[in-house]
């Protein structure tokens, strides 16, 4: 087990949870730029030192999130797309370096399927053919294909519509376009930096992304002792004071959110002894539990 595949900081977390009654919400829908390439875990920049994370022993390496996805040209809500080749991220965008002894090693990128962990389910991609990979570049007036293919995409500002949602995948099938989903799980989500000659307990390693003009640096901090996750006692939640009524904004398809009433718990997660050294590297997940009479 790796401490930086699995730990960001969760102390006293407040964890909302709907309940019957909710005021009537006040719809906002946000929908920012991706955020570009970030390391993740990184304590601030001190002084002329660069951003830096310290991880035990044993951590195999430092977690980095491209914040890229592939270019979609048709997408429905049963989650099926139609997207331009993936490109996965290339570790020849990284430079490590060993200071003090000015060592270079070999960047060895994996890639983290912490979506599994969640619980969430794969989504169904296509390839799109040459066709229709120009679609993306086309202005008005459109193509017939470019057309039928901006017709296919759900329109998610609207609360309801009528008809199947899953004509993109019909329409995927019908032109024989290859499915690659696999080939998109591998290449778009969460990534580990790793070192093909490994990282050295005690060292200090100097870490460098670059793409295009962009330039991002990290101080990479090995502990001497590695951390123990046998034996250990499990994580616990338990109530932290009252729970209350409070306006918050929650996701509501994409990007987009909305702002409602709801009843919240304040919580605290109780970490095993071992852990304690680094809450800065927890990494937690909130799952959406809905009963089908919730969902109606």
């Amino acid at each position: 087990m790796s401490i930086a595949s699995s730990l960001v900081t969760l102390a006293r977390q407040c964890i909302a949870l709907a309940l019957a009654g909710a005021a009537l919400p006040a719809w906002a829908c946000s929908c920012p730029l991706d955020e570009p390439g970030q390391f993740l875990h990184l304590a601030p920049a001190k002084g002329k030192r660069p951003p830096s994370v310290t991880l035990p022993a044993n951590a195999r390496g430092i977690l980095f999130l491209p914040g890229q996805y592939p270019d979609t040209l048709a997408s429905d809500k049963d989650g099926y797309s139609i997207v331009a080749p993936p490109v996965p991220l290339s570790a020849t965008r990284f430079q490590l370096r060993e200071r003090g002894t000015g060592r270079k090693l070999t960047p060895v990128l994996v890639r983290l399927h912490v979506e599994k962990q969640m619980g969430l389910q794969d989504k169904g991609s296509f390839l799109a053919n040459t066709g229709m990979q120009q679609c993306a570049k086309q202005k008005q007036p459109l193509t017939p294909l470019c057309s039928t293919l901006a017709s296919l995409e759900w329109d998610w500002s609207k609360q309801e519509q009528d008809g199947p949602s899953d004509k993109v995948k019909r329409f995927a099938l019908q032109n024989g376009l290859r499915e690659v989903s696999d080939e998109v799980n591998a290449a778009y989500g969460l990534y580990r930096v790793e070192a093909g000659e490994g990282f050295k307990p005690g060292k200090v390693y100097d870490i460098v992304y670059r793409d295009g003009g962009r330039r991002l640096t990290a101080e990479l901090r090995m502990a001497r002792t590695p951390l123990n996750t046998d034996g250990q006692i499990p994580f616990t939640v338990g109530v932290d004071g009252a729970a209350r009524r409070e306006k918050l904004r929650m996701a509501r398809g994409g990007t987009c959110d909305m702002l409602v009433t709801l009843a919240s718990q304040p919580l605290r997660l109780a970490l095993p002894p071992a852990y304690e050294a680094y809450p800065a590297l927890l990494m937690y997940f909130m799952q959406e539990k809905l009963e089908q009479r919730d969902r109606q």
